[in-house]
């Protein structure tokens, strides 16, 4: 499989993946525009924040994100793309992606059956019981959420394949 990533990228490219890493607030960008498909090179896009500079690796993802209302950034006009994401921000974006492929949970009563629900951020509690209730995001067991744990890259990764099964974009 390494082998197949270096012919992709490019043998000087060539980047291990690390499942259980925390992503970044960039590359989690970068993985939600591409799998939607939303990727447009040469387009252009409002810089609305601050501490995004036009020399940021993931400065396309991050603005096309933006544009789509995927990812929204702090009240005080950042990003914070090399911070590590949570759980519970993680699960507004994907909520806010839902509304891109028009997916809607049925299962609404699924975030009842975990007990660390209340500690979700007010902010993020109707985004998350939407999310959970598509089958979009998963616990990190059959009673927890851990929305203030780091989302690891297999955890964005799994949710991703789960938004596109989920929305009938592909097949499981």
């Amino acid at each position: 499989m390494q082998a197949g990533i270096q012919q992709l990228m490019g043998a000087e490219q060539a980047i291990a993946f690390e499942p259980n890493k925390a992503i970044t607030r960039a590359d989690f960008a970068e993985y939600i525009v591409r799998a939607l498909g939303l990727y447009r090179e040469g387009s252009t896009h409002k810089n609305n924040f601050k501490d995004v500079s036009i020399n940021e690796e993931r400065i396309l993802a991050i603005l096309i994100a933006n544009d789509y209302g995927i990812i929204t950034g702090y009240l005080d006009g950042t990003f914070k793309p090399d911070q590590e994401i949570t759980r519970e921000e993680a699960m507004v974006m994907y909520q806010r992606a839902m509304k891109l492929t028009k997916l809607t949970g049925s299962d609404t009563t699924r975030y009842q059956k975990y007990k660390d629900f209340v500690n979700v951020s007010s902010w993020a509690k109707s985004n998350v019981k939407e999310v959970l209730s598509a089958h979009v995001f998963n616990g990190t067991s059959t009673t927890t959420i851990s929305p203030k744990s780091k989302l690891t890259y297999a955890e964005a990764a799994q949710a991703i394949k789960n938004l596109l099964v989920e929305s009938k974009l592909i097949n499981n």
